[in-house]
């Protein structure tokens, strides 16, 4: 099921780089608007591209994720019962990998679209991860929970240790450290749903290949960040028909009315603005609390098109800029 009549694409990119800033939601948003502000200029991007977001056309935008992978739920914990007795080491067994599945930040894709209409609870999951294969004690013909529940392919993140450097003479200063994660992965996916009297999907993909070639985030000059749109393609998203709650596949600030009530993650992004309003003034944005992506929350109604917005106020230095706090709704049943 589509909740709306617009189109959702995926958007496969490839990185070239390691990169030090998350690709979420709101900062890919933003990333983009630059693109096409140094493109089209200030008058369309804030007259015609933002002031139609606002007037309500459509542009979702998710975080990336893994290819082939979506957001992990949050859900209620729930007690793991067995109806029938097994023994202590089977119990032991799916306890070590009950503690394993809760360190997965990721789950393929098939899982959604297998139970797209049952009811959506950590039980549910945790049995689908333990038993798929009839199995827990180490003998599992691999049949698709490893396939199915893990962290992604080819992604894990690194701390980099570095010479501080002193910026009078440009030498490193002895004893002095500093260390920083940097991330290294293959193919990402990013999912994009919009009003195609907004913008055309091939002009978003333009954008976005502008944005990898430059760089994205955090010491873009530097190599970090880069990446190539290698595919994009419409795509039906595994979606409940008659779903009763939804998890947020981007980063969601609730606007009034919208739905609260539900399980989930919150991150606090202390943002900063791009481009040339970094290095004049005060780049920095007031400090934002966000619900991450595979919060889950409850309806009281239908399934929208979309939640939250573009929130003002954000920066005192430059009273223009808006954060993207869309949430990017999958239904859902819990």
């Amino acid at each position: 099921m589509q909740n709306n009549k617009h189109p959702t694409y995926k958007i496969i990119i490839e990185l070239k780089s390691s990169t030090i800033t998350p690709f979420q939601s709101d900062t890919l948003f933003g990333q983009i608007c630059w693109s096409i502000l140094r493109q089209e200029g200030p008058d369309y991007l804030q007259e015609l591209f933002l002031e139609a977001i606002r007037s309500g056309e459509q542009f979702l935008i998710s975080s990336a994720m893994p290819e082939g992978y979506l957001p992990r739920p949050i859900l209620p914990p729930q007690i793991i019962a067995d109806e029938e007795p097994i023994s202590p080491s089977e119990q032991n067994s799916r306890y070590i990998k009950a503690k394993e599945f809760k360190k997965t930040a990721f789950i393929k894709e098939e899982f959604f679209e297998q139970n797209k209409n049952l009811p959506l609870t950590e039980n549910n999951i945790i049995d689908f991860y333990l038993d798929q294969d009839g199995r827990t004690d180490g003998n599992s013909s691999n049949n698709g929970v490893e396939k199915v529940f893990d962290n992604g392919p080819s992604q894990f993140t690194q701390v980099l240790v570095k010479n501080a450097i002193n910026r009078n003479n440009f030498t490193t200063i002895e004893g002095l450290l500093f260390a920083h994660r940097e991330t290294f992965a293959g193919r990402m996916q990013i999912f994009v749903r919009l009003d195609p009297s907004l913008a055309k999907i091939d002009e978003v993909v333009e954008h976005l290949d502008n944005v990898g070639r430059y760089g994205f985030g955090k010491r873009a000059s530097t190599g970090k960040g880069a990446f190539k749109v290698i595919d994009h393609k419409e795509y039906n998203l595994p979606e409940a028909s008659k779903p009763n709650a939804f998890m947020t596949l981007s980063n969601y600030v609730p606007f009034d009315g919208d739905p609260r009530n539900g399980w989930y993650s919150l991150l606090t992004k202390w943002g900063k603005l791009g481009g040339e309003f970094s290095i004049n003034g005060n780049p920095f944005k007031y400090p934002l609390a966000m619900y991450a992506p595979g919060s889950v929350f409850k309806l009281s109604d239908g399934l929208k098109p979309s939640y939250g917005g573009l929130l003002p106020n954000v920066s005192k230095a430059f009273s223009e800029a808006v954060q993207y706090v869309f949430a990017f709704p999958l239904g859902v049943v819990v």
